[in-house]
């Protein structure tokens, strides 16, 4: 809690010193801080809390956005040129809100993240646009390439149908977004267990997908390891509909073989009306 107090204290210490300082000011017909220069704080405030996005960012970078954005509407507006020490104290100002508030949805992220750990448990599934993702992804296509080796994915989609149906039959109490993520992090456990050390497990959040990455695996192997992660995910009632590729066999980049192993999924589902989970790539 202390990562979203301490950024929401400050805010507020901010803005009512300011709004002190400026009623103190009032009296001598002067303004500290112009109705606009709050306008603009405000604003600044409010992009990290509502864009996750924005909070996700460098609070260097966030800071650079918001004093250049402040120093072109000063001089757009002449404000630098006509009152230069007024101009200086209202970009301090806001630089100081935004940065409060950057560490105030920063905080607030990761509240966020350390409740559904508490929830759900850590998923062992890397979000496949992560750039930790593309670190391991990267250095295995390489290493692959280098020693001639095989690397093969494989794309698995938890079936719809089939998990609805598990969804229907977790806990009543809990609300249907909490039992759906539940359902799903528990098949993405139950993947996990079934990977060696090399592998990598990771989730596609546009989809729902989860990729395996395989180093020296062919497509013989692949098939094996699907089977097993069958047998492992039967209990919770969910059906894994899946495809694979293996480099250099089926495509030569990792976005290739993602691709091929997405088509073979989806025209081998097709084929056996989504009942069983696919074998390989032919």
């Amino acid at each position: 809690m202390t990562l979203i107090r301490r950024p929401l204290t400050g805010l507020l210490a901010l803005f009512v010193g300011a709004l002190a300082i400026d009623r103190v000011a009032l009296g001598a017909q002067e303004h500290t801080i112009q109705t606009p220069a709050y306008a603009v704080a405000l604003a600044f405030v409010a992009a990290p809390l509502l864009v996750r996005g924005l909070r996700r960012t460098h609070l260097g970078t966030f800071l650079a956005m918001t004093g250049s954005t402040v120093a072109g509407a000063q001089v757009l507006s002449g404000r630098l040129a006509d009152d230069p020490y007024q101009a200086l104290v209202e970009a301090i100002f806001v630089t100081l809100a935004a940065a409060l508030a950057h560490r105030l949805a920063t905080g607030l992220d990761q509240l966020d993240q350390a409740i559904n750990s508490v929830v759900f448990g850590e998923s062992p599934a890397l979000p496949l646009d992560s750039r930790q993702a593309a670190n391991e992804i990267l250095g295995e296509m390489a290493r692959s390439r280098r020693h001639e080796r095989p690397l093969s994915v494989t794309v698995l989609a938890p079936d719809p149908a089939t998990l609805e149906f598990a969804v229907d039959h977790a806990a009543e109490e809990v609300q249907r977004a909490v039992r759906t993520q539940y359902v799903h992090s528990r098949v993405a456990q139950l993947i996990a267990e079934q990977l060696r050390r090399s592998d990598l497990l990771l989730e596609d959040p546009a989809t729902g997908h989860f990729v395996v990455v395989s180093p020296e695996t062919s497509s013989e192997g692949t098939a094996l390891l699907v089977d097993r992660i069958r047998r492992a995910v039967e209990p919770t009632n969910v059906r894994l509909t899946s495809g694979h590729a293996t480099f250099p066999d089926h495509a030569l980049t990792f976005e290739q073989l993602v691709e091929r192993a997405q088509d073979h999924m989806g025209h081998r589902a097709a084929e056996a009306g989504r009942t069983e989970i696919t074998e390989g790539v032919a």
